[in-house]
This record gives C-alpha cells, structure tokens and sequence, in this order.
C-alpha cells in the first residue's frame, strides 16, 4: 500500500489561507522545480533526488497550491511494514512566512491517518509537529565545510560493485525503521552518484554514497562499522568530489553517534544547520529500531 492510498481528511489552513491553497499530487515533472526551490533556499536536498525518489513512489509528491500556482511541496514513501517517511517540505523561497509550509505539512498528514509516520523537522516547526503527535526521537545536524584536503587512501577501499548492493542495502535496513532495498540499490547506482564500499576478508564492513547538491557535494548515506572504517569512506568520497571540481561538501549525521561527530570534526567541518528526527507511533504498529552505532550519515534528511 503507498501513503496516498489511505482516504484523505481535510486539510487545516490558516484564514488567510481559506480557499486559497490546496493540494494536489505531483509527478517526476515537478522535480527541477522543487530543487530549484530548495537550491534557492541553500537547503540540503540533493541533485537528482527527487528524481529517483518518483521513480520508486510514483504518487508519493504532493504539491501546494496557492490560487492554483505550485509553491510548495512534500514527498512521502509508504512501506511494507507499515511505516511511512515524509519530508522534503519546500516551499518557494517568494511564498514563505505565509503559514504555506505548515498547511503543506497538514495535507502531507492527512494522507497518513492511523500510521506510524517519521520526519526530520526544522526548529521552527518543531512545536507544531509535537502538537499533531510527534516525538522528538533525536537532532540532526547538518555539517559542511570547504573539501578537505586528500588524505592517504586505504586499500581497503573501492568502488561498489554490483555483488555488494545487497549486502549493502543490508547495511539500510539496519538504519533505517522498514526495507527499502530497491531504493537503496538505486541510491547508490544511479546516474551522477558514486559509491564506495569498505572490504576486507570478503565482507562489506560499511559503504557511503557521494551525489551532487546545490552548493555543496553530499555524502550521504555512511554506514559502517567502526569508526576507522567510516572514516576512510568518507575520505576517499571527499577526494573524489574535490578531483570532480567539488569546492564544498555535506553531511547529515544523528546526534546520538558521538564517532560522527568527531569523523566530522576531525575533518574540518563545522555546524552548518539542524532538524530533529520525530516518529509519530502507529496505533498498533511498533516502531522498528534503528542502529545508530553504524549510521554515520543519513541517506538525505528529505528522505529518511
């Protein structure tokens, strides 16, 4: 079942917004306009994103209006067990400060009664999503600084081959609270992402994924191990933007793994912004655990 399959209440808007605004589901077409939006606002959503997020959730867009012009929008990915993930909450940097985000928001939920549902809120949002249920369950926090300079490669060290996507969208299912392997294949295979595993004995001990961003190149997701592992990832990620003319790069880390910190602090980069990750429980459904030992850095804060 996807997220827009569940009937739809109606959405609460603001009395300026009466009339006014309303919702409508988006398509693959809708994408460059919507990082074009959040590329204006120097927000975190990277190139392509959107793209390949349509590709697995044809009708997971949705689209504010505002006197039937798009202003704004939101992507949510129901899944298998259950659970459903929305964000990406843009809105047109001209429209803000007109209650649009937040009536774009109450459509996005009204979609998704009676399931469990996880997003990354802003801080300035983040009252308002308490208020419709949702627990803090950690910050996110957004690092990013100039390319760091190369540092020596570890043989252990290549290029994802096509044998190890299994093992590592293994690595997703751990962090992440339901399966989405076929997202996570695409995530790191597809058209301008570059994705670098760490093998030794045979094994797949933790993989990240570089792809372009507005401003900035972003590494995300990093998944591994151990710390030393992690941090080789990142730094042959990182050389690889620089070599590909990358003056800055990106990174959304959990707060509760204190070696990603440190992974980012070692390498120069500073606090750049926040969200906070909140879950909304399902009725019935219990929320999947995640494993933030090994989460070093989120597939994109947009998207879970």
């Amino acid at each position: 079942m996807t997220a827009f399959q569940t009937p739809p209440a109606a959405p609460q808007v603001t009395d300026r917004l009466a009339g006014r605004f309303r919702a409508a589901r988006g398509s693959a077409d809708d994408a460059a306009m919507i990082e074009g939006w959040a590329g204006r606002a120097g927000w975190s959503l990277g190139r392509g994103d959107l793209e390949l997020f349509t590709r697995h959730r044809p009708g997971g867009l949705l689209i504010g209006l505002l006197d039937g012009r798009p202003v704004s929008a939101m992507a949510t990915a129901g899944y298998d067990n259950g659970f459903c993930f929305t964000g990406a909450l843009v809105v047109d940097p001209g429209f803000r400060g007109r209650g649009i985000g937040a009536a774009t928001a109450d459509a996005a939920l009204a979609h998704l009664t009676d399931l469990p549902v996880g997003l990354e809120a802003p801080p300035e949002l983040r009252e308002f999503f308490a208020a419709r249920g949702f627990i803090t369950r950690w910050r996110t926090i957004a690092f990013a600084s100039a390319v760091p300079a190369p540092r020596p490669t570890n043989p252990h060290v290549m290029p994802l081959s096509a044998d190890q996507l299994g093992p590592a969208a293994a690595f997703d299912g751990h962090c992440f609270p339901a399966e989405r392997t076929a997202l996570a294949v695409d995530w790191a295979s597809g058209r301008d992402r570059y994705a670098v595993g760490y093998v030794q004995d045979n094994r797949l001990h933790g993989y990240g994924v570089l792809r372009p961003g507005f401003g900035a190149a972003r590494i995300g997701p990093l998944y591994a191990t151990e710390p030393h592992v992690a941090a080789s990832l990142f730094d042959a990620l990182a050389e690889y933007a620089g070599q590909r003319g990358a003056r800055a790069i990106a990174i959304d880390i959990p707060e509760p793994n204190p070696a990603a910190i440190a992974l980012c602090e070692t390498r120069g980069l500073s606090h750049d912004s926040e969200t906070f990750r909140m879950v909304r429980p399902g009725p019935s459904a219990a929320e999947r655990a995640v494993d933030l030992t090994v989460l070093y850095g989120l597939t994109s804060r947009e998207l879970g």
